[in-house]
């Protein structure tokens, strides 16, 4: 560690316990102890390219090395039922989406400031355990002590010099898929504070990771503390209870903070502007770090949508398992972006989650960031009926003729799924035919109701469970 860094380390957990995230400081330890500061890649110079400067606005890049433990890779690898190349194939496509859904909520939090660019620019899997050791709390539990974990990643960093190894990065992740405890308290994430572009290995943190997609929160909030970020509320003018992504809790959101999840607060804001107007200040070589990006060697998913590769049931099943589904039959509620319900089969209750960036909340419509837009695809689609919560069949839904036939379904039950069906065909089409024009294809909801029809009428014993969520 280099001999001008401050006296003492601080670092913060981050703890979420049914909905409700809390961040706060575990203690101060010595330089020489090389531990964090807790929460809940950059190749040769010569391959290196110069961020293009705008007349207004400038660009920075904080380029990601991910590290996967070999528990994530071999639940991958089963998956993919022992197929190494399918398997990792998988693994960039999700840590791919992980690092998109960071890089959604600081570009639209600091556009007003200056473009700020989250890239993952390279991936390391532990395919051995013996490539990362972890020791467990104990031998009958899946806890691990994040605090060891970020001490023994910090040094594992240390020996592979981010600046002339294989792997150097701007901020290093290591994700777990194993529960992060200290003092008997859940933590969700471990982080250095404010030391972001350091390279003594501090510029890094731990991320508790359960495969379902949510450690995109916890990621985002470890970026912030490494720029100096507080919890809003804890050494700063901002509050909790508007509950932006560095609050504290996530219970009780009113209407005018729904949006607010997924957005980071103007204190928290202020705080990443003057980390990187510190940064440029300085003489060390932290001052470029963030000047510069890298050529990256995953693949970008930034322009597919995830909720419409996974449908709601399944986003809920990946929270709570295989018997949990989307509780939008019980929770009548007009705006899944902001209030979709999971049922959680061990409390036997529903339970509001964040949905995933392009869920279908209507015709022509999906998520993004919590409100419900025009999709580019399907803005034009007739959805057919005034009233899309009224109860109905998917004959009367689908031919306009009311819906005043009881059922336990509603019209948006069908549409939701069709438009994803019609949303996953058109984009695997459009996949198939680079470069061709949107607007030649004449895809729309019409050949998903011939479709319906024809279904229907060679496959009747099965007409229930092919278009209801809870069954797929």
């Amino acid at each position: 560690m280099q001999d001008n860094q401050e006296a003492n380390l601080h670092f913060r957990t981050i703890t979420c316990e049914e909905h409700i995230c809390q961040t706060f400081v575990v203690t101060q330890l010595n330089k020489q102890d090389r531990i964090p500061y807790v929460i809940a890649s950059r190749l040769n110079d010569e391959e290196r390219f110069k961020r293009q400067k705008r007349e207004s606005v400038l660009d920075y890049y904080i380029d990601i090395t991910a590290y996967v433990d070999y528990t994530a890779y071999s639940r991958f690898l089963n998956h993919a039922f022992l197929d190494q190349g399918l398997a990792l194939k998988n693994i960039k496509d999700y840590y791919g989406f992980i690092i998109d859904g960071v890089d959604k909520i600081y570009r639209d939090s600091v556009r007003n400031k200056f473009n700020l660019h989250v890239k993952l620019s390279q991936l390391v899997v532990f395919k051995d355990p013996e490539m990362f050791p972890l020791t467990y709390i104990s031998t009958s539990s899946n806890k691990l002590e994040p605090i060891e974990v970020q001490t023994n990643f910090t040094e594992f960093l240390l020996r592979n010099d981010s600046t002339k190894g294989t792997n150097p990065y701007d901020f290093a992740i290591l994700f777990i898929e194993a529960d992060l405890w200290i003092n008997n308290r859940e933590v969700k994430g471990i982080s250095y504070f404010g030391r972001m572009c350091s390279d003594d290995g501090t510029s890094s943190s731990v991320v508790e990771d359960m495969a379902d997609y949510y450690c995109i929160y916890t990621t985002a909030r470890a970026l912030a503390v490494s720029m100096s970020a507080t919890i809003d509320g804890v050494y700063n003018n901002c509050s909790s209870e508007d509950f932006y992504l560095m609050s504290n809790q996530f219970s009780n959101i009113t209407d005018s903070s729904v949006l607010n999840p997924w957005k980071l607060s103007n204190c928290t804001i202020e705080s990443i502007v003057m980390f990187i107007s510190s940064l440029e200040n300085t003489s060390s070589s932290r001052h470029a770090c963030l000047l510069n990006t890298t050529v990256t060697h995953v693949p970008d998913v930034s322009p597919r949508l995830l909720g419409q590769e996974i449908y709601p049931d399944k986003q809920c099943q990946l929270k709570y398992g295989q018997t949990s589904y989307d509780c939008q039959r019980k929770n009548m509620t007009s705006n899944i972006c902001t209030h979709m319900f999971c049922f959680d089969p061990s409390r036997s209750t529903c339970l509001r989650q964040l949905p995933l960036h392009g869920t279908t909340c209507g015709c022509g419509k999906i998520c993004n960031q919590g409100a419900c837009v025009d999709d580019q695809i399907f803005q034009n689609i007739d959805c057919g009926v005034t009233n899309a919560w009224s109860n109905c069949t998917l004959d009367s839904c689908l031919n306009k003729s009311g819906g005043s036939e009881l059922c336990p379904h509603t019209c948006i039950t069908y549409l939701t799924y069709l438009a994803y069906l019609a949303s996953k065909s058109y984009r695997m089409a459009k996949s198939n035919q680079a470069g061709q024009n949107p607007a030649t294809f004449s895809f729309s909801l019409i050949n998903v109701k011939d479709a319906w029809k024809s279904y229907k009428t060679t496959h009747p014993v099965e007409m229930f469970m092919a278009f209801s969520y809870r069954k797929l």
